[in-house]
């Protein structure tokens, strides 16, 4: 039974701002937001959003609530946070940072969500200066010291967490979060899928790679293995990648340099940033997801292109055994031909590619956004006691 009605000094805070630079971190926060709202609880729940997000379009209760701030403020360090102050210390007795961001308040009780550490472990694709590097290192050491509590998306950030930070090991918690409902098979024949693959240019199918493309998701060991794989092959399937290819990251060439650099234009599809519907076409069309990622903290697209029904291949690191089970092909990122090896089985093996892709839709519909909202729902009723 939903609760509508609560006293206000029993708010809760969800900077949701921090995901602003990405439409994929937004919609699967939402989807916890959403759950939180729909499970009873004697709680009001305040979501501070950049407006260009558009967060009043979702139907919330009455009890949920939208704060979108004129200016982007880094709510840290310090108090001294301007009219956010007098909208949240007031009336807010949690205040729950979505992204690793942290503000602190005598008032407050503060809750982080860190998916990661990767900056920790990959400075170098981190920063553009060390200036920079130690800002991150003292807002690190600042969320340890300031949160009441802090909740990993993996067993492997968990135990990270852990042995970067053994002194904090009492606030620190474990809850997974979750892939998007939206991404499932699509409602279409064959035909469809085949007009879409034509207009995408690679009629015969194609592998697909999604999900970010700095120095730890290993883009450079990506286009080596599909060009070790191309050589190999007399009619390789094109290699299709949904994302900004002109976006610069510390250490790296773009995409698109390092596409022309294996001179692979011919052979690498370039999509851009594409809506969720789109994409979601695109996972249902893929013949092969590859994601050779040096650290996730859980691994969304990996589920996503479970869900639609696309067998993985994966690298073996970080999270990922833990978030994919047995419902992959895992393998280490040392040697792109060991991937380029690997691929063409995955293609034409029709009994381990239905094996795969049944697996793969067991293993995201074992994770659930009720479920992760009931564990944080938990943490925030634990705080109020």
């Amino acid at each position: 039974m939903r609760v509508d009605i609560v006293p206000e000094s029993f708010r809760v805070a969800l900077d949701l701002r921090g995901v602003s630079h990405s439409e994929g971190g937004h919609r699967r926060l939402i989807n916890l937001v959403r759950e939180l709202d729909a499970l009873p609880s004697p709680l009001e729940f305040d979501l501070i959003s950049n407006p260009c997000h558009e967060i009043d379009k979702h139907s919330w209760s009455i009890r949920t609530h939208t704060i979108s701030p004129r200016l982007r403020t880094r709510m840290m360090h310090h108090p001294g946070v301007g009219s956010l102050r007098k909208v949240l210390w007031g009336k807010t007795r949690i205040m729950h940072f979505l992204t690793g961001d942290i503000w602190y308040s005598p008032t407050c009780r503060t809750v982080v969500t860190i998916h990661d550490l990767a900056p920790l472990h990959f400075p170098e694709f981190s920063f553009a200066s060390k200036a920079e590097e130690q800002k991150y290192h003292r807002h690190l050491k600042l969320i340890i010291e300031k949160a009441d509590v802090i909740h990993a998306a993996s067993e492997h950030t968990l135990k990270d967490l852990k042995q970067h930070f053994p002194h904090g090991a009492a606030k620190f918690r474990l809850i997974h979060p979750a892939p998007d409902p939206f991404f499932m098979p699509e409602d279409w024949g064959l035909e469809d899928r085949a007009l879409f693959r034509y207009n995408i240019g690679s009629p015969r199918g194609f592998l697909l790679s999604v999900g970010g493309f700095n120095g730890w998701k290993n883009p450079g060991f990506l286009l080596e293995a599909y060009h070790h794989y191309r050589k190999g092959q007399k009619d390789p399937r094109k290699l299709v990648i949904a994302g900004d290819p002109h976006k610069p990251y510390p250490g790296l060439p773009t995409l698109y340099e390092a596409v022309c650099r294996l001179n692979l234009q011919q052979d690498v599809i370039l999509l851009g940033r594409v809506s969720d519907s789109f994409l979601r076409k695109v996972y249902c069309s893929a013949s092969l997801f590859l994601y050779p990622s040096k650290l996730d903290g859980f691994g969304y697209s990996v589920l996503e292109a479970m869900a639609c029904g696309c067998p993985v291949l994966c690298s073996n690191e970080t999270a990922l055994p833990e978030t994919v089970g047995e419902a992959a092909q895992q393998l280490p990122v040392s040697d792109p031909q060991m991937w380029a090896d690997a691929i063409p089985p995955l293609l034409t093996n029709r009994a381990a590619r239905v094996e795969l892709v049944e697996k793969g839709f067991q293993q995201a519909a074992g994770y659930d956004w009720k479920a992760t909202a009931e564990q944080v729902l938990q943490i925030y009723l634990d705080l109020l006691k």
